[in-house]
């Protein structure tokens, strides 16, 4: 599949699928050129929400899962290396650099905050989330049991595209282990907030949470927690 085809799905219940929503959004390219992405509408929400709630683990035994996820990261190497100079306009030396970084991270995961309440956990990006932060939130939300929903940044989706496109090649998890969806912080990241059985939000990238995001998780009494990370590549 052809990322500008990639971009136009999401991935959900374990499966690529078109979104029922029909507002589109320009991806401008670091490197030039412009896609194009879907924004997720209410129906899209509640979709991937109820996959992700429905649960799934990494299949793994214990102790494995950032070991296999960084293999099935690896196995991918060309494409994420493609996708992080194509997305932060790096060259391919700095590409594979962060891919090596990103495959660190993801063997050996960093701890999550720990959250009260059972459930789903949302990773909501910004713009400068490097791809090992990426890589390392989603090795570590899998490793503890936790299903997973990612909304990108809308400037921003190329490379956690396709690190959960790796993770769907390697056929490693199970239906409702991880979902996708597209869109802008103050709509799509909003209405996520809002909705109920997520556990709690990570921020991924520095830059502090729009005041409608942190308004909307503090309305549905949910943890939204920044995780900044290091500098840009």
């Amino acid at each position: 599949m052809e990322l500008g085809e990639r971009l136009l799905v999401y991935y959900i219940a374990g499966a690529w699928r078109a979104p029922l929503g029909t507002a589109m959004r320009p991806v401008p390219l670091a490197r030039g050129g412009q896609r194009a992405l879907v924004e997720a509408g209410p129906e899209d929400v509640a979709r991937a929400l109820a996959a992700v709630q429905s649960g799934g683990r990494v299949q793994v035994g214990p102790g494995a899962g950032g070991e296999a996820v960084a293999a099935a990261l690896e196995a991918q190497a060309d494409l994420l290396t493609e996708a992080i100079m194509l997305e932060h306009g790096v060259t391919r030396a700095e590409a594979a650099r962060e891919l090596a970084a990103s495959l660190r991270a993801a063997s050996v995961p960093p701890d999550l905050p720990v959250l009260p309440k059972e459930g789903a956990l949302l990773l909501l990006g910004a713009v400068g989330a490097r791809p090992a932060l990426w890589a390392g939130a989603l090795a570590g939300g899998l490793a503890v049991g936790r299903s997973l929903l990612i909304k990108p940044a809308p400037r921003a989706p190329v490379v956690p595209l396709m690190l959960v496109a790796a993770l769907h090649g390697a056929r490693l998890l199970r239906p409702g282990a991880l979902g996708l969806v597209q869109g802008g912080g103050a709509t799509t990241g909003r209405a996520l907030l809002v909705q109920p059985g997520l556990a709690g939000a990570l921020l991924l990238g520095r830059g502090a949470a729009r005041p409608g995001l942190a308004g909307a998780a503090e309305d549905a009494g949910l943890p939204l927690i920044c995780v900044p990370g290091p500098d840009g590549l």
